[in-house]
């Protein structure tokens, strides 16, 4: 500010005078004060700036050389003599631009407002003196417009970029950016890069090292076109609209046949249409193209059209069915198709020279014409007719059993029968079609077995209609007439259905087991057997059963058997002895027949019947059976001196009594009715004990003390030693004969059965009759005769009870089953009206039983004697 007095500058210890408000410094070095003082008084304390001396800038070098738009236009200078002071200044040509201190050695310039090819830089620190220049290229702006491709497939592998900006003497140093992938670039020219892709990027940018990079670009991501499928898949040589489904597809596609490619007619996201021209017969690898993408092939197959000749069957039903179409040009590795009418059908190739196809249902007759392709494209030129009628079906097939070895006419029943074929046993027929109801096959069964009858109707593949059995001819063991009945027996099955009587009469029959069949008698010589239609046996000769003629009639055994002679006597099926309430089996010794005599009727003696003989027998004696002596029966062995004493009663002269002791059998000798004596008898003799043999039957086993006295007089009193029946009815009660010994005929006996007591009737010294009345006990229980050595058992049994008899309709021979409650293994009795024959016990709540013949009512009983009420 103005002062009275001249003011100078003070520059340390330097002073210079103030010229219009300038002050020159004088020389100098380093920082010293400069103050403003009077210049007759510079010495006077004055407050002072720091003031500093300095040299030239000097400029060595500036990074970058070529600076980019892009970036923030800061341009690092290398020199020397640099200050941080307030005058620091970069000059672009001769503008001032900002500049910032780094260091004694850098200042960094501000060019982001500069624009040019470029500019001389220059640095000054304190206003006035300026550095040395240096240029400093500044690159025009860097930018770029387009890409292509811009949609990136896997199959994309470079990227031409178009843009402005680009710097030739800077080509090394310009890469790629997409993504976080950074490529070399490749220049291609002043507007054109071309940049590498790696992997599927969503942008690209270029850029230069040390100058920025560009803008950047969006890319879209897309797949790789793909073919899902293409229709048709086969075409004819005069080629054809093909579609191709997939994914990926876009714009300006192409397709590729082989090596011709034509432009798609029509394009989708996931279709391309395109019309393949006419080609030679052949594969062809096939395309979608698009620019540079191309999806992977597929193979599309250009075929000759086949020829259609025949078809068969050419009636099928209104349900449709399997057709043979007979023609040419079918290859082995093409699918086939029929065409019915406009319904597309996939087929098979049979040869090739005929394929099959599943005719479609219509509902409707009708007449429909039949071709046959690879596609609906290459479906053939000719055709053949196929008719729609109502479908034949066979219901029915007789017969169903045939005889092997011969020839057999099966009858087929059905609907619709126009043309019929039958295949059995692997032999193929045509059958005589009688009208459109029946039909019929001539078949020949060659071996025994089970097997099936085919057809084919109009033509169509064969189906199982029936089960066909084919038998050896049955073999016949004889036939003849009981009663009635024509009783054929041999080998069969229930296949047999009717009898034949001399080769031409069929009637209906019944199997009754696997070696037995009934048929209604007849006057006829000769029988066959077989079903309804033919005979499947041998003739056989029926036999005429003569009379049984009873002549003579005999007890033997002691009174165990019964031994009839006479004429015509043979062995029959169920033949028996009837005692009236009891039956016994009959059999042929011999020329007589023998049947068991029971007990009770061999000691009363009684009359008796032949039954099962077929006709009733001739009966030239009386059936009329004596009273038989008690038989023998052995109590004890007792030793007297050298002989064994044989005791017992009612030993007659003819009985042979035997003891068996260790080293022989001695002969008993007669001694009385009570005793036998078998004489020279030693101690070793009886070391083992001594078996008595009594007419050939074992009967008793004891051991014998070494010597004994008796006297031979002693009486031997009355004994008990066995009741018939064993069983008896706690409901019905029951008659009981108890047999023993020397029961007395002068004086009353009564039988007890535990506490109970009845009187007993003496039928003879060897038996009694009991008569018991209803019990209130169920169990065993002893039975005794008051007053006797002997006694024995009797069960108390409920009566048997019916529940469900199965079946309620028999003939004979059948198997019955009963079911019911209360029976007893080994005691159980049927009775079929007023025929008696044993059960089979099963368990206590069933039984079963033979039919003897046909009967209406049926009992069962566990002792023979007390029966349950029947059933029908």
């Amino acid at each position: 500010e103005k002062a009275p007095y001249r003011q100078c500058c003070v520059f340390g210890d330097h002073i210079v005078s103030i010229e219009d408000d300038i002050c020159r410094a004088p020389p100098g070095r380093g920082r010293v004060v400069l103050r403003v003082a009077p210049c007759d008084a510079p010495d006077s304390e004055q407050d002072g700036l720091s003031w500093t001396y300095v040299q030239t800038p000097i400029l060595y070098a500036v990074a970058p050389s070529v600076l980019s738009p892009s970036l923030d236009g800061s341009a690092s200078v290398i020199g020397a003599h640099f200050v941080d002071a307030v005058e620091l200044t970069c000059y672009a040509n001769s503008v001032k631009v900002p500049a910032r201190f780094v260091s004694e050695s850098e200042i960094v310039c501000d060019l982001s407002e500069e624009e040019g090819p470029s500019v001389s830089l220059s640095i000054s620190v304190n206003g006035q003196d300026r550095s040395n220049a240096l240029k400093v290229e500044i690159a025009p702006q860097f930018i770029i417009h387009d890409a292509t491709p811009s949609t990136i497939r896997p199959s994309t592998k470079f990227i031409e970029v178009r843009g402005a900006g680009f710097i030739d003497s800077r080509a090394h140093a310009l890469v790629c950016v997409t993504g976080d992938h950074v490529t070399a670039a490749r220049h291609v020219s002043a507007s054109v890069v071309r940049c590498p892709v790696v992997g599927l990027q969503t942008s690209i940018k270029l850029c230069y090292e040390g100058l920025g990079c560009s803008n950047a670009l969006a890319l879209s991501r897309k797949d790789a076109p793909v073919i899902d499928s293409v229709e048709p898949a086969v075409l004819s040589v005069e080629g054809g609209a093909v579609k191709f489904y997939g994914s990926g597809f876009m714009e300006d596609a192409s397709c590729q046949f082989g090596d011709v490619t034509v432009v798609a007619l029509t394009h989708e996201d996931d279709l391309v249409e395109c019309v393949m021209p006419a080609m030679a017969p052949g594969a062809y690898a096939s395309r979608v193209v698009f620019e540079d993408v191309s999806s992977s092939p597929e193979t599309l197959r250009v075929v000759a059209k086949p020829a259609v000749a025949s078809i068969k069957p050419a009636i099928v039903g209104l349900t449709g069915g399997m057709v043979t179409v007979q023609g040419g040009a079918f290859p082995a590795d093409l699918e086939v198709v029929c065409a019915f009418d406009g319904t597309i059908s996939q087929g098979r190739r049979l040869s090739s020279t005929s394929v099959s196809c599943a005719a479609p249902p219509t509902g409707l007759a009708d007449t429909v014409q039949v071709r046959v392709g690879f596609s609906p494209h290459t479906l053939s030129a000719t055709s053949t007719s196929l008719n729609y009628a109502p479908a034949g079906r066979v219901v029915d097939v007789a017969p169903t059993v045939v005889a092997s070895g011969q020839a057999t006419e099966l009858t087929l029943i059905g609907t619709n029968l126009r043309d019929v074929a039958c295949r059995f046993d692997g032999v193929v027929v045509e059958a005589q079609v009688i009208d459109a109801n029946e039909a019929r096959c001539a078949v020949t069964g060659r071996t025994a077995k089970a097997t099936v009858l085919e057809v084919s109707l109009d033509g169509a593949l064969y189906e199982e209609v029936e089960s066909i059995s084919v038998v050896d001819r049955f073999a016949l063991s004889s036939a003849e007439v009981l009663g009635d009945e024509l009783v054929v027996r041999g080998s069969f099955t229930d296949s047999i259905t009717s009898c034949i009587f001399d080769g031409r009469d069929f009637v209906d029959a019944t199997v009754h087991n696997a070696s037995t069949i009934t048929c209604p008698a007849t006057t006829a010589t000769s029988v066959q057997v077989g079903n309804r239609r033919e005979a499947l046996s041998e003739s056989m000769r029926i036999d005429t059963i003569k009379q049984f003629v009873i002549a003579k009639i005999a007890v033997v055994d002691r009174g165990a058997t019964l031994r009839l002679g006479g004429a015509n006597l043979v062995e029959r099926e169920h033949l028996a002895c009837d005692f009236g309430a009891l039956q016994t089996s009959v059999t042929k010794q011999g020329s007589h027949l023998e049947c068991a005599l029971p007990d009770a009727v061999a000691q009363k003696g009684g009359g008796f019947e032949l039954i099962n003989a077929g006709r009733p027998p001739i009966y030239l004696v009386e059936p009329l059976i004596p009273k038989q002596a008690p038989r023998p029966t052995v109590f004890d062995v007792v030793r007297v001196d050298a002989s064994l004493r044989v005791r017992g009663a009612n030993f007659i002269r003819e009985d042979v009594v035997e003891c068996l002791v260790r080293h022989t059998t001695l002969i008993g000798t007669h001694v009385s009715p009570r005793e036998r004596a078998c004489l020279d008898v030693v101690d070793d003799d009886l070391s083992e004990g001594v078996t008595i043999r009594l007419n050939g039957v074992e009967v008793l086993t004891t051991p014998v003390a070494s010597s004994e006295s008796i006297e031979e007089d002693t009486p031997i009193g009355f004994r008990t030693l066995s009741v018939r029946p064993s069983l008896v009815s706690a409901d019905q009660g029951g008659i009981l004969t108890v047999a023993g010994v020397n029961y007395p005929l002068e004086r009353k006996l009564f039988c007890r059965i535990d506490d109970l007591v009845v009187e007993g009737e003496a039928l003879n010294t060897t038996a009694v009759l009991c008569r018991i009345p209803q019990l209130d006990r169920i169990g065993t229980f002893n039975l005794t005769i008051e007053g006797d050595a002997g006694g024995t058992s009797i069960r108390v049994l409920r009566d048997p009870s019916i529940a469900q008899v199965t079946p309620t309709a028999i003939a004979r021979g059948d198997v019955v089953r009963v079911e019911g409650a209360n029976f007893v293994e080994g005691a159980t009795f049927c009775k079929f009206d007023s025929h008696i024959v044993p059960a089979a016990f099963v368990n206590t709540r069933s039984i079963s039983c033979v039919a003897p013949s046909s009967a209406s009512t049926l009992r069962v009983s566990n002792d023979g004697r007390a029966f349950s009420s029947h059933v029908n």
